[in-house]
């Protein structure tokens, strides 16, 4: 790739990021509310994900998980912001589809900021049961009942007993 074609790229991105953030501040104005992301936030986030693709091949994988644990904590906050505690477990939920580490340390980060922490342990359960439940899905169907079962039950009990620890702790 070219600085000029990387340049295009940039550019590209904070220009897009721009006319959504001017017309989600716009939009906030008109309707007399105070939205969590404008003209600033988002050419910001652009700017960010045009970097991380274009870094990503010099950096390799942990460039991506760096840009993993920002998007989930943007999101995490984002949702806790315009839904309460809902959102942040609808999030902790999504995120637990495909990882447990990023939503993990979002939500840490989070309580150190001030959410209750059995807010938090909750928030981290989701997130975890979600996984397990998936980790447990992709072993029967590709490893078959054989592989499946003993997968499903181990970390069905792991999951058991975090729930018992969480339900006496609260």
């Amino acid at each position: 790739m070219t600085f000029r074609d990387a340049f295009v790229s940039i550019a590209v991105a904070v220009a897009a990021g721009l006319l959504i953030g001017a017309e989600r501040q716009q939009s906030a104005t008109a309707a007399q509310r105070k939205d969590f992301g404008g003209i600033r936030t988002f050419p910001m986030v652009a700017l960010l994900g045009a970097l991380g693709a274009l870094a990503q091949p010099a950096a390799g994988v942990w460039l991506l998980v760096g840009l993993l644990y920002g998007v989930v904590l943007f999101v995490a906050k984002a949702a806790q912001h315009g839904a309460g505690t809902a959102g942040l477990y609808v999030s902790s939920v999504l995120a637990g589809l495909t990882d447990v580490a990023a939503i993990t340390l979002s939500v840490v980060d989070m309580h150190r900021g001030g959410l209750a922490s059995g807010t938090a342990a909750t928030a981290i359960m989701l997130a975890a049961l979600t996984n397990t439940v998936v980790k447990s899905g992709v072993a029967i169907s590709v490893g078959g009942a054989a592989v499946g079962r003993p997968v499903a039950a181990t970390l069905g009990a792991g999951l058991a007993a975090g729930g018992v620890v969480l339900a006496v702790m609260a």
